[in-house]
């Protein structure tokens, strides 16, 4: 009987021991993979990442700030395994810093848009020097690359030192697109990606796309910053996604360029 005994303990123990490590497995199987990107993408890797998750079963989760925002948090130590910042200078930033990361990819280029609250009614650079407008939102351009291609195409236009005192600056593309739709401001330069998103408030007939001429590229890159081997994989798995038809059918979908 003791033995008996014994032997049905050992069982148990057995079989208790292999639901712990399954549990484990499984646990690890569904950490999910954390993505950091700038805010103008919030929509479009909203679609992006159920799909790549409809393929691989490999879970997400999406953090978007500005890209210099998320450029420090990750210099501080933040543990994010993707990062797809609005410019091609914050990667540079982070590679230099850290030799281990791999190239960045450039997934897309975003354009530019300026959004009215009222309708345009004469060119963009009368408008926005009208009485008409008494604020004008833009992201910070110290920290957001939007932000910075709209100072530039005002310095471009002949513009800036007459808007200079009507600026107000969101800290990120989707704070600038809060201050629009509040009224809290009359004009925004914001995304194009903007116009795209499902059930939009926005109207889109008081919006003028910016010629690109007027504002260096919007590149965006991605860079896998994961220190985990496991992680690595499924991030080079999401690198790799992001280059196929089907990601950049949804990145054109949202009025982004993709490359060839």
């Amino acid at each position: 009987m003791q033995n008996n005994s014994a032997s049905s303990i050992s069982i148990v123990r057995y079989f208790a021991c292999l639901i712990l490590t399954l549990n484990s497995c499984n646990t690890q199987k569904k950490e999910p993979l954390l993505i950091a990107a700038a805010s103008n993408m919030s929509h479009v890797l909203t679609e992006l990442n159920d799909e790549f998750e409809q393929q691989t079963g490999i879970a997400i989760s999406l953090i978007t700030a500005s890209s210099g925002k998320l450029t420090a948090q990750l210099m501080a130590g933040a543990p994010y395994d993707v990062f797809i910042s609005a410019s091609a200078k914050y990667p540079k930033h982070l590679i230099s810093a850290n030799k281990k990361y791999e190239q960045p990819i450039t997934v897309a280029t975003g354009k530019l848009i300026m959004i009215s609250n009222k309708k345009i009614e004469s060119s963009v650079q009368h408008f926005i020097t009208s009485t008409a407008v008494k604020k004008i939102a833009i992201p910070n351009p110290k920290i957001a690359p939007y932000g910075l291609a709209s100072e530039e195409l005002l310095h471009n236009w002949g513009v800036y030192q007459h808007v200079a005192y009507k600026l107000v600056f969101g800290e990120s593309v989707g704070q600038t697109n809060q201050f629009i739709l509040s009224g809290a401001a009359d004009v925004g330069f914001t995304s194009k990606s903007l116009l795209f998103v499902n059930n939009n408030t926005f109207n889109k007939q008081h919006y003028r796309e910016i010629d690109k001429r007027f504002y260096k590229p919007l590149e965006h890159q991605l860079v896998i910053t994961s220190n985990n081997e496991t992680t690595k994989t499924k991030a080079g798995k999401y690198a790799n996604f992001m280059r196929t038809e089907k990601a950049k059918t949804i990145l054109k979908k949202y009025g982004y360029d993709v490359p060839e």
